[in-house]
């Protein structure tokens, strides 16, 4: 079990799974409103906060999961290798 209030920690995981990169971002932060998290619109000229935008763009599920104990939030971003590939089999 993590100690997030003490140590301020993050973990990212990364896996294969069924032909998709699956990458697990974890943090300690207050739990936020997936709902909110929303990206700015782009007519918007100002450095920062395209994170959001960029993270919809790239991968192909953007999703707001429900942490394990001890952490605050959960990001979930998948990412599809190519079409028809497996990583079942050989």
């Amino acid at each position: 079990s993590i100690d997030c209030a003490a140590h301020k920690e993050m973990c990212l995981q990364i896996w294969l799974e069924d032909a998709a990169l699956v990458f697990d971002l974890l943090d300690c932060a207050p739990p936020v409103c997936a709902e909110l998290v929303q990206p700015r619109s782009l007519d918007e000229i100002r450095p920062g906060g395209l994170g959001v935008h960029f993270m919809r763009s790239i991968m192909d599920e953007v999703i707001f999961a429900e942490p394990p104990q001890g952490f605050g939030n959960r990001l979930r971003m998948v990412k599809r290798l190519r079409k028809g590939a497996s990583t079942h089999g050989a």
